[in-house]
């Protein structure tokens, strides 16, 4: 048997949606698992990161319970619960966003550059790369970079030692993170 698309189930999901909103507590369960599939599909269309796309619906599913009284029945039911689900989206990108522009690289990142390799031989190579890229850097990133992931320093302490506020530290580390990335990227294309 050929399942229906979102389109024919529109009239379905509008009835579900409508009776739910009357008490029945059935029509509602069956509508949110017929719904689930779709807005997972939505999720995953829109929001590539398999984790981040799963916490979209489940956003989504608590947005369209917490949001349910708004849906008017003589009205198309799918472009009412697309902009929820949109929304939601947007929001979890923003959040992710946010969250990625504000993350300082934990002490993983360079430990790594002076650890063993998998033949069991020191990166020494890598490590004297790290700091030759280091040294390339405008003092007003290097210095933030080394207080706090090669001396480390807390952030507070390097804002104390620099003059600078504690978030003015992270937004330095991280833009010469970036900086490094994006000169160690360069040096690989170029050879």
């Amino acid at each position: 048997m050929k399942s229906m698309g979102p389109a024919e189930n529109e009239a379905k999901w509008s009835q579900l949606m409508a009776k739910s909103l009357d008490g029945d507590a059935a029509a509602y369960n069956l509508l949110l698992g017929d719904l689930v599939p779709y807005i997972r599909n939505f999720c995953r269309s829109k929001v590539r990161h398999l984790d981040l796309s799963d916490d979209v619906v489940q956003d989504a599913l608590i947005a369209l319970h917490r949001f349910r009284h708004t849906y008017d029945p003589s009205r198309p039911f799918l472009p009412w619960l697309r902009t929820i689900i949109r929304h939601k989206v947007i929001d979890s990108l923003r959040s992710h966003h946010r969250h990625m522009q504000n993350e300082i690289f934990d002490n993983e990142t360079v430990d790594a550059a002076a650890q063993p390799d998998v033949n069991g031989l020191t990166s020494r190579q890598d490590a004297q790369d790290l700091r030759t890229l280091l040294k390339s850097l405008p003092e007003d990133y290097r210095q933030p970079i080394e207080l706090l992931k090669i001396e480390e320093y807390s952030v507070e302490e390097v804002a104390g030692r620099l003059g600078l506020s504690p978030s003015a530290v992270k937004m330095r580390v991280h833009r010469g993170f970036k900086m490094l990335k994006e000169r160690a990227e360069k040096e690989v294309y170029e050879e």
